[in-house]
This record gives C-alpha cells, structure tokens and sequence, in this order.
C-alpha cells in the first residue's frame, strides 16, 4: 500500500537548469527544472505528489546505485 502526501508550490524563476520554487510558508526550494512537467512556468502554482512506496533500500543498495550513476557519467574520478 502506498503512502500520498502533496504540498503546494508556486514557480518563481526558472534558470541554468534550476527551478526556485516558494511554498505557501515562505519557503525557498531550488529545484531541477528537467524533472518539472514541461508547462510549468514561472507564476505558476502547482502541486506535484509525493509517493511513499513499502520498498526500502539498504545503505549498500544505494551506494552500488550511485556509484553506477558516477560511472556512467564519468565524473572526473569522484566517488562515493
């Protein structure tokens, strides 16, 4: 069974890749503008969702995924 919760957010600006997005307390939220919806701009007031799955990583299980992340983009010898 899946958990849901939603927060609001309106868009301020979207620049170099970067989203900064307020919440209704004032809240500042810079955020990767590729993983918004493509009609997301600025002024706009959206509400995306939060999913909680029963699934839980272990610690080795998300290592072994970043480390694959870095080797696939090949970021100059850093590692985790």
């Amino acid at each position: 069974m899946d958990n849901q919760d939603a927060i609001e957010f309106t868009v301020g600006k979207i620049d170099a890749g970067m989203a900064v997005l307020l919440t209704q307390d004032n809240q500042v939220i810079e955020f990767p503008s590729v993983l918004l919806p493509e009609q997301v701009v600025s002024g706009r007031v959206f509400r995306p969702a939060i999913v909680y799955t029963d699934q839980v990583r272990t610690p080795r299980a998300i290592t072994a995924s970043a480390e694959n992340i870095l080797g696939d983009t090949n970021v100059g010898g850093v590692g985790i």
